[in-house]
């Protein structure tokens, strides 16, 4: 399923990008779950990471888009982001937040369709290729791009994903096997996280999605080195 926030004060553009998603998901045979906000305080409020594509308006009362888009990139660095505006000579900002692309208003379908295309190729791109979990009796199946960090807890792995948490037996050595690939990181002997999901690194610490963890003095080096080769990358 392909998840999508429209974050729009006007009603008709926001039913307008709605109906437009649907159409061209349908066109290709994907569910879709689409949320809309009214205003971006409420969006900022309740978000979490696992949005494929973010719609944000600009101009809207209480805060603007490009504020938005700001603190939306201190929490996630990778969604995908397109503005939804009549202000096209904002578009020259766009690079300070990593937006893919503008709709400028008024909009037709076929203008939609074209940026909506190469949205979807970078969303895909960013959520990488799935991985399996064993669980008892069965197989636990998602894509890299919901898993946050792993955590080790005595003999247990804990998978703290965007929507979900999977708890099994297991090792950390085992984790980092099955990660290393997909360019998880140590960041202390307890936990392995994604890089596509940290917002920050301040003193001792990492903040990954809405979770903030400790970075120990014994990994710290590595970590930030691999990090910052990772973004150099990304």
């Amino acid at each position: 399923m392909l998840r999508f926030a429209v974050i729009e004060d006007e009603v008709s553009a926001a039913e307008k990008l709605g109906t437009y998603i649907d159409r061209y998901c349908a066109e290709l045979g994907e569910e879709v779950q689409t949320r809309r906000f009214a205003d971006a305080v409420q969006f900022l409020h309740e978000y979490r990471p696992g949005y494929d594509v973010v719609f944000m308006d600009i101009s809207m009362p209480g805060m603007d888009g490009m504020e938005a888009a700001r603190r939306l990139r201190e929490t996630d660095k990778t969604v995908v982001l397109i503005f939804v505006t009549t202000l096209a000579q904002y578009a020259a900002k766009g690079y300070e937040v990593d937006a893919l692309d503008f709709i400028v208003k008024p909009f037709s379908y076929q203008d939609f369709a074209l940026r909506f295309h190469r949205a979807l190729e970078r969303a895909a791109a960013n959520k990488r290729r799935d991985i399996c979990i064993h669980i008892p009796n069965g197989y636990y199946t998602t894509d890299s791009g919901r898993l946050l960090y792993v955590e080790v807890s005595g003999h247990n792995l804990i998978y703290h994903m965007t929507d979900d948490t999977v708890t099994v037996r297991g090792s950390m050595k085992e984790a980092e096997k099955q990660l290393a690939p997909l360019d998880f990181l140590r960041c202390n002997a307890c936990y392995l996280v994604n890089p596509r999901h940290v917002a920050r690194v301040q003193n001792m610490e990492v903040t990954v999605g809405p979770y903030t963890l400790k970075i120990s003095k014994l990994k710290k080096q590595s970590f930030l080195e691999a990090l910052t080769k990772w973004y150099g990358e990304h």
